[in-house]
């Protein structure tokens, strides 16, 4: 029985832990603070074996019974979500001081029945992620105890593979979705019995399995998933001093929220609690538990303190009703801790954590923690907290760890953030006790250049005044605003519209139109005023256009209040149309206030002149006499000049440059303008032939000229680079009747490719003759022979058969050594008459070609009834 007593004993421990789900008071700064749980229970028919239901019956009444009024813990139950898969709505148990005691009598009344639906566990998480909950640190729990195989494994082929496969996926989507409070739901699972299909564990991602073959399990699996959930510190025995029968002692070095005392086997309760032998504490939470027909299954939950002020460091004696002993006793710590942590970015502190949404890769990040009494502004000093203990703060992107920072300090440095998934975790690790951590996500935005926007302001025309009596009907005096990006004018309407551009002015009251031009000018149009000043003739107003960005620019115009015209003279005399460089003839004006001309010195510079836009290349030269004459002299910036070098331009100046017409000069005053026309003076048409037409005839025969003697040079016919002529004398030797070659001479052709003769165009090369044989150059590298007398083109057939030629240097060879050589003869065999059959290609050196041209008279006569040439000349031309 004592065995029993303490396996039992031992589950209520562990619920006892699992119970540490009692919240902290919401802070804005806390770390640690209530969890949401729904849970899967399982009470289908398969519970009632090996006394299965029995424990996770009275399981279920020591986790609910051990909960924080502040918590929320939503059961659903398979049986009943089989029944009713859409409509069903898992049970919420009350936790509040006077529904405690019912809500686990609920759970202590329920029978078993049904199967195992999947359905039952969409139902819950559906329900998890209805509770809402905008504290960053409150905890999320998706808890599932089953000891059967889902229903819808029947539909899955080989279940027992792919059924791990099949939860994992389910598992996974739940994991990827946010809670209300923009944090990722934590899953424990817990398959009671063999044969149990459980999901695969990571941890990282948050999923913890666990498995237990009989009730017996359930323990060590309870207890594993107590500390992982649970947020208090389970005091060993050594901890606990009994101080007589009814009464034990417990110590702390730290503050505490609260504490939780589970009496097991006994019906003893709680009857006082005293702090540092002065303070009660009272007695919040009280709990029967038991099952029916299990002697071991009964006991008692209590929780010291309300969690809204803390209990502080020191001794805590607690006295019981009865006579009880400390190893039936387990006291659970739930310290009174909060972690503030205070981030900046860029040296600049934020606000709000939530303020990461709104930083840029390559920010840098610097955080820090502080343990702090909760509720208090009392900071806990590190070391009173027990040995062992570990701190540390982590960056981690998608998942990978980048950063990482450890110690009693809790200080991260300059961590570089990056546009991915962000994860910012503090931790503080109490042995024996669940993490007290803090984790917000966020993703930096990705780095933008930043743009620097400028204004600049001018005015739409030469008017930068308006007379107050025609402001109403105002179109010609604007003020026109240009921005630039990075200094570069932004030139579409759109992107202007963008920046938000809006125009004031300094004058309550003044308004106008305002327009963004397709070249991104905004074009303001002042057309009313509101209360004009008394005194004074004018008054400035000033207008401002400013960006969103708060970038803006100023530019004032000038409202006159008198009725002014401008009066124009005349012009002083005629100005010449090829001298306006020198030109001295003006057009004069002056201004009239209310009738009476006015001087100089009341002029002021609210007048502006112009030329007509024929003369727009002109300078106008504009002075002011004293006695307020305006007068305007238009000059040339550059001179004309007719002398050599500019004949070929003047045409095009004179024509289409230098006015034609008479020169309008346009003054304007406020609202009134008037113009006076300079006439133009036009030289004779003899000027115009000598210096305009005359020089352009000359220089465009001196251009065709150069053109053509530039191409005839480029297309001038050439010998072959390199070509080479041999030639000789032929005798013939009527007694011998064999031919003579005497006095054999080289010509190299390249010196006559030169051009000589500056004025000489011919289609062909010079005439060349050494030794007397008349030959020209030709295009694509052929000669052209120019006697028309017959000639021979054949073998050299030598007397000496020892000889063999096969080049024109074998030939220059043979008449170095010997002064001659005997052919057996040349005779004519072709009279050539046509230009055309004269022009030969240079032959290869290795395929010579020799050519005879007799001479004129008696070089060709008959002997012995043929042709014979008696005496000429040979030549071979050939490539070098």
């Amino acid at each position: 029985m004592k065995k029993n007593m303490l396996t039992v004993f031992a589950i209520v421990l562990v619920l006892a832990i699992l119970g540490g789900l009692l919240a902290t008071p919401v802070h804005a700064e806390s770390l640690y603070i209530r969890k949401i749980v729904s849970v899967v229970y399982d009470d289908s028919t398969s519970m009632v074996g090996d006394n299965k239901w029995a424990y996770a019956n009275y399981a279920m009444q020591c986790f609910c019974g051990m909960l924080n009024s502040e918590d929320r813990l939503f059961i659903t139950y398979m049986s009943e979500a089989e029944v009713n898969p859409t409509g069903y709505v898992p049970m919420e148990s009350d936790l509040s001081a006077n529904g405690i005691q019912r809500s686990v009598d609920d759970i202590r009344d329920r029978y078993v029945g049904g199967s195992t639906p999947f359905d039952a566990v969409r139902i819950a998480y559906d329900k998890l992620c209805s509770v809402q909950d905008d504290n960053p640190n409150t905890q999320y729990w998706l808890v599932v105890i089953t000891d059967g195989l889902f229903n819808e494994f029947g539909s899955i082929s080989n279940a027992e593979k792919e059924g791990t496969r099949w939860l994992d996926k389910q598992f996974a989507d739940f994991l990827d979705d946010e809670m209300p409070n923009r944090t990722n739901p934590k899953i424990t699972f817990l398959a009671i019995g063999d044969g149990v299909i459980s999901p695969t564990k990571d941890e990282a991602k948050g999923i913890f399995t666990y498995s237990a073959s009989d009730s017996k399990d359930i323990i060590n699996a309870m207890a594993s998933m107590a500390d992982r959930i649970s947020g208090r510190t389970r005091l060993e025995k050594k901890d606990l001093r009994q101080v007589d029968d009814r009464t034990i002692e417990v110590s702390s070095d730290y503050p505490l929220l609260n504490i939780a005392v589970f009496v097991q086997e006994s019906e003893a309760e709680v009857d006082r609690a005293v702090f540092n032998g002065e303070t009660t504490l009272p007695i919040s939470r009280q709990v029967d538990l038991y099952f029916p027909n299990y002697n071991d299954l009964r006991g008692g939950a209590f929780l010291l303190g309300d969690s809204e002020k803390s209990i502080g460091k020191g001794t805590v004696t607690i006295t019981f009703d009865r006579s009880v002993s400390a190893d039936d006793i387990v006291v659970l710590f739930e310290p009174a801790l909060e972690m503030r942590m205070v981030a900046s970015v860029n040296g600049k502190e934020l606000e709000d954590l939530y303020d990461l949404d709104e930083t840029v890769e390559g920010d840098k990040l610097s955080v820090s923690c502080r343990i702090y009494e909760m509720g208090t502004d009392n900071e806990i000093d590190p070391s009173l907290l027990p040995p062992g203990t570990k701190y540390e703060i982590t960056v981690s992107e998608e998942g990978k760890e980048v950063s990482r920072a450890t110690g009693k300090e809790m200080k991260l440095d300059g961590a570089e953030l990056h546009n991915k998934d962000t994860q910012l975790t503090a931790g503080l690790y109490i042995e024996g006790s669940a993490p007290i951590k803090y984790t917000i996500r966020f993703k930096p935005n990705p780095y933008v250049p930043k743009v620097e926007y400028s204004l600049e302001g001018d005015y739409g025309s030469d008017l930068h005044s308006v007379s107050v009596y025609a402001i109403g009907g105002n179109k010609d005096m604007t003020i026109d605003f240009t921005a630039y990006a990075d200094g570069k004018q932004i030139k579409d309407r759109d992107t202007v519209r963008q920046l938000g551009p809006v125009i004031t002015t300094s004058m309550p009251g003044c308004s106008g139109t305002t327009e963004i031009e397709s070249d991104g000018r905004i074009v303001f149009t002042p057309t009313s005023l509101g209360n004009v000043p008394a005194g004074g003739d004018r008054f400035e107003v000033d207008v401002t256009c400013t960006l969103a960005d708060g970038t803006s620019a100023t530019l004032p115009f000038t409202v006159l209040l008198a009725d002014y015209q401008v009066v124009p003279v005349g012009p002083s005399g005629t100005a010449e149309k090829t001298d306006l460089y020198n030109n001295t003839a003006s057009a004069s004006f002056y201004v009239t206030r209310d009738g009476i001309r006015m001087d100089a010195g009341q002029l002021g510079n609210d007048w502006s002149a112009a030329l007509n836009t024929k003369a727009k290349d002109l300078d106008l030269d504009v002075s002011v006499q004293p006695d307020g004459t305006l007068v305007c002299t238009p000059k040339s910036l550059k001179e004309f000049r007719t002398g050599f070098g500019n004949w070929f331009t003047n045409w095009w100046k004179y024509i289409f440059e230098l006015p034609a017409r008479n020169l309008k000069v346009e003054m304007t005053y406020g609202e009134s303008a008037a113009s006076v026309d300079i006439p133009i003076g036009n030289r004779g048409i003899l000027w115009v032939l000598l210096n305009i037409v005359l020089p352009l005839v000359l220089e465009v025969a001196a251009f065709v000229f150069l053109v053509t003697w530039i191409i005839l040079i480029l297309i001038k016919p050439r010998y072959a680079r390199g070509a080479l002529l041999y030639a000789t004398n032929i005798r013939y030797d009527r007694t011998r009747g064999i031919h003579i070659l005497r006095q054999f001479s080289k010509t190299n052709l390249d010196k006559y490719n030169a051009f000589r003769y500056l004025w000489r165009f011919k289609k062909t090369a010079e005439v060349v003759s050494p030794s007397g044989i008349p030959i020209r150059a030709d295009y694509s590298g052929r000669i052209i022979c120019e006697s028309p007398m017959p000639w021979y083109r054949g073998p050299i057939n030598p007397v000496d058969y020892m000889l063999t030629i096969h080049t024109p240097m074998d030939l220059e060879e043979y008449f170095q050594r010997h002064r001659r050589l005997e052919i057996k003869e040349f005779a004519t065999t072709t009279t050539i008459d046509g230009g055309a059959a004269r022009a030969l290609t240079p032959a290869m050196p290795a395929h010579p070609r020799y050519l005879v041209v007799p001479d004129d008279g008696n070089g060709v006569q008959i002997v012995e009834g043929r042709r014979v040439i008696i005496s000429g000349k040979l030549f071979i031309y050939v490539n070098g």
